[in-house]
């Protein structure tokens, strides 16, 4: 999806993380991997693979001094953590991207992040609360961020992750 200015793509934000808590928060739709999310972004999809986390992703295309701001925005506590991870094969046989960036932060949401995850709506946040991150990946040519914007249970697996997670995942790049 096209924006051309910060406000376009935080709207653009708001109204899919509407949808999405509409449907599975309080319509308690189900959702399954591959699902098409539909205006405003037609190129958004859910992506429900991992046990207990539903991933929404949508990709944006904006214009450069768009881009500079959400990497200096404040969606969570700063990191600039460097991240490199060989590809691995999945159970399912396929192969994972690996990684190659820059977390640029990350933690509980911060005013950015909270602008577009008020919109969830269908929690109280009793017993989940908002995390954000934004990472830089040098995968990808012109260099994209990938935003993460989540509601995550306070509950942990035993392996030390969060029972169950929504995460929006928008991909963000230049152009």
């Amino acid at each position: 999806m096209k924006c051309n200015s910060a406000r376009e793509l935080v709207t653009a934000l708001q109204e899919i993380a509407a949808k999405f808590g509409k449907r599975y928060l309080l319509d308690s739709t189900p959702i399954a991997t591959g699902d098409k999310v539909g205006p405003p972004d037609p190129e958004a999809w859910y992506d429900c693979r991992l046990a207990g986390l539903v991933k929404l992703n949508c990709f944006f295309t904006v214009p450069q001094p768009v881009y500079d701001r959400v990497k200096k925005a404040p969606w969570a506590p700063a990191s600039l953590k460097r991240v490199q991870k060989a590809a691995a094969r999945r159970p399912d046989g396929k192969m994972t991207k690996g990684a190659d960036g820059l977390v640029l932060c990350d933690g509980a949401a911060m005013d950015a992040a909270l602008e577009v995850l008020r919109c969830l709506g269908g929690t109280n946040l009793q017993g989940e609360h908002f995390e954000a991150a934004l990472y830089e990946n040098y995968l990808y040519k012109p260099v994209l961020c990938n935003l993460e914007l989540k509601l995550v249970s306070d509950r942990l697996t035993n392996q030390g992750f969060p029972e169950q997670a929504l995460s929006i995942n928008a991909h963000i790049g230049p152009g």
